[in-house]
This record gives C-alpha cells, sequence and structure tokens, in this order.
C-alpha cells in the first residue's frame, strides 16, 4: 500500500465567497487543530463581468470595479487577522474567471494536498451547491479523496460518515474514512444502488461487500451497508445523508485509486 491516513499534513477547504469565510472562522481553525495539519483555504472570489460601452454601463463597472476593491480589501483583512490566530493556516486566492478546475489540480500537485473538504448541505446535490465546479471530474483526476463535512454547530463532532461504492472501489475514500472515524469514532454508511439499477453489472455489489469485509476486519467502527433504489449513485448518496443528517459525505470518484491490491 502506497498511501495511509494514519497523519494527515495537508487539507484544502475551497471558499466560494466572502461571506462564508466571515462565517465559517471558528470552522477553519477547529479542523486545523482536530486533524493538527495545514488548512489550506483556497478562496475562488466570484466571476465579474461588465461592458463599459454605454452610459450605463460604465456606471455599473465603476460600482462593479469599486464592489471588487471592497471584496479584495475585505478577504486580505479577514486573512490577516485569521492567519495570526491560526497560523497553520494558509491562504490561496483565485478568480473565478479563471480556470477552477485546472487550478485546484495544480494546486493540490504543488502542495501536497492529501485531502478536500467542502462546506455543504445535503438538501442538494454536488452540483447545486458548487455551481459550474466539476467536483466529480476533480475526483476523478486527483488522488486524494474529496468530501463534504456538514457543520451542525462550530464545534466538529463526526458521528455519521457517507461513502458512496460504485463500479471501481474507492480506496482512498475508504482509507480516509477509517481515519476520521477512528478520531471521532464515527458510524460509517457504505451506500451503493439497488441491483434493479446497476450500471455494471456485478461490479457495485463485489465492491459493497469488499469495502464492508475491509472496514469490519481492520476498525472496529460500526459499518452499515444500504442499497438504494436510484439511478445516480451521487444523487442517491445525497438523499441517504439528508435521511440520517450526516457529518461526512465523500463524493464518488468513478474510479479506483490504484490501491486495489491492498482489498484483495
Amino acid at each position: 500500500m502506497s498511501k495511509s491516513f494514519d497523519t494527515i499534513k495537508n487539507i484544502m477547504m475551497p471558499v466560494f465567497s466572502t461571506r462564508e469565510l466571515e462565517a465559517n472562522v471558528e470552522r477553519f481553525i477547529e479542523v486545523a487543530k482536530l486533524f493538527k495539519c495545514k488548512v489550506h483555504l483556497y478562496y475562488i472570489s466570484p466571476r465579474h463581468s461588465f461592458s463599459i460601452f454605454s452610459k450605463a454601463g460604465w456606471l455599473h463597472a465603476r460600482q462593479k470595479i469599486s464592489h471588487i476593491l471592497n471584496e479584495h480589501k475585505t478577504v486580505e483583512n479577514y486573512m490577516s487577522q485569521l492567519l495570526h490566530i491560526c497560523p497553520s493556516i494558509k491562504f490561496y486566492s483565485i478568480s473565478e474567471n479563471e480556470n477552477v478546475e485546472s487550478s485546484i489540480i495544480d494546486y493540490c500537485d504543488r502542495n501536497k494536498i492529501e485531502m478536500i473538504l467542502f462546506l455543504g448541505h445535503w438538501d442538494s446535490g454536488w452540483g447545486e451547491m458548487y455551481g459550474k465546479l466539476n467536483i466529480s471530474g476533480l475526483s476523478e483526476i486527483l488522488d486524494c479523496p474529496v468530501m463534504s463535512i456538514n457543520f451542525k454547530t462550530q464545534s466538529l463532532d463526526i458521528k455519521n460518515i457517507v461513502i458512496p461504492i460504485g463500479a471501481s472501489l474507492p480506496t482512498n475514500q475508504i482509507i480516509a474514512g477509517c481515519y476520521i472515524g477512528k478520531r471521532f469514532n464515527s458510524k460509517v454508511h457504505l451506500v451503493a444502488l439497488n441491483k434493479k439499477f446497476l450500471v455494471n453489472g456485478r461490479s457495485e455489489a463485489i465492491n459493497l461487500y469488499r469495502a464492508y469485509h475491509f472496514l469490519h476486519d481492520n476498525t472496529s467502527l460500526p459499518v452499515e451497508c444500504i442499497t438504494l433504489m436510484s439511478k445516480n449513485i451521487d444523487e442517491a448518496t445525497f438523499q441517504y445523508a439528508e435521511q440520517i443528517s450526516a457529518d461526512v459525505v465523500f463524493v464518488d470518484s468513478g474510479r479506483g485509486a490504484g490501491y486495489a491490491g491492498m482489498m484483495n
């Protein structure tokens, strides 16, 4: 096995607005302290576009420019205070006008990111929560697990972890789920599609069996397997997560992570 999550050194937390930055300061610090690692806040500033080829357009442009400058000043002041309080938090900012997925992939490679945590809620899927950002696509490319974490309070108390099981065995997600579960004594829920909706024959059913036995044989964590009547694994995962009020949901990577031998 070439990867383990015995220790985590670098976690990325993408942030999509100044409001989200300001509202979650205690949560960013909580993650850094609980996992005893560097937290890389990856701020994606909103897309700004405007026309100056009319009087109204010029006035609108001036207002937009003023808003952008105020936004940058707010972010700079906020991060200066946060970094002073918690030096293990790092900050990086890009514009939504850039290729966000490529920038995230490059940043993860350069900074050896081992987990990506999104702040989210379970009343919608990945697309609804994060707009045009292709979360599933990122998970397929990156060699680290991607998950959404639901802070019910300012403190982090992870009791229920949901891991989708698809046509490929999600070994990175399972190992990361073990790591988090052991720290919080969590219950792990393995979610797969009902056999009526299996896309790749028996692959999903076999992977669900293998994932369950890996967790059962190597940890003392409580594990539950469930199959759901749905044609889409992401949709099924979020519906189930909302139903049980889950704390962490992993994204289906759509592929194995290259550690299949570990699970045999």
